[in-house]
């Protein structure tokens, strides 16, 4: 014998015992460094994948939020032009304008312009010695000094 035992016999009615794989003696480098080759181009694929997917998101949900700001400036005028009372087109700074009179509540001028790529407004109560403005042209004539909104 060669040192190594035999097996006990099996107990009856019990399976008969698997005899060991043949060639169980582990893989090779190459097959090592192949594998990981594969899985580091399955990993660059899935992560390829992962970045397109964040940026798609990305720039939909600006254009979302664009679209929102939007919606939020177009309501705002509606709200405030259904009202006005006379409306004047002007060109402010170079840029198109429109003044314009709400006179539903207090009697206040208004002022919209475009100053690049933004729309700027203003407005402001005016009339005759302090009074609310009542006429258009007298009322909204001067506007006060100009103040950037946000």
């Amino acid at each position: 014998m060669t040192g190594r035992r035999p097996r006990p016999p099996a107990p009856p009615g019990a399976a008969p015992p698997r005899p060991a794989p043949a060639g169980d003696a582990g893989v090779t480098l190459v097959e090592t460094v192949v594998a990981m080759s594969l899985l580091a181009v399955v990993l660059a694929i899935v992560t390829s994948a992962v970045v397109t997917a964040q940026r798609a998101y990305r720039q939909t949900a600006a254009v979302a939020e664009s679209e929102s700001q939007v919606a939020t400036v177009f309501l705002r005028l509606d709200t405030s032009l259904r009202y006005a009372a006379a409306m004047q087109p002007e060109t402010v700074e170079g840029g198109p304008g429109l003044r314009y009179l709400v006179t539903a509540g207090t009697a206040r001028c208004h002022q919209l312009w475009l100053d690049g790529d933004r729309l700027r407004t203003r407005s402001w109560r005016r009339g005759p010695r302090g009074r609310p403005a009542r006429c258009w042209p007298a009322a909204c004539a001067h506007p006060p000094a100009r103040r950037r909104s946000p």
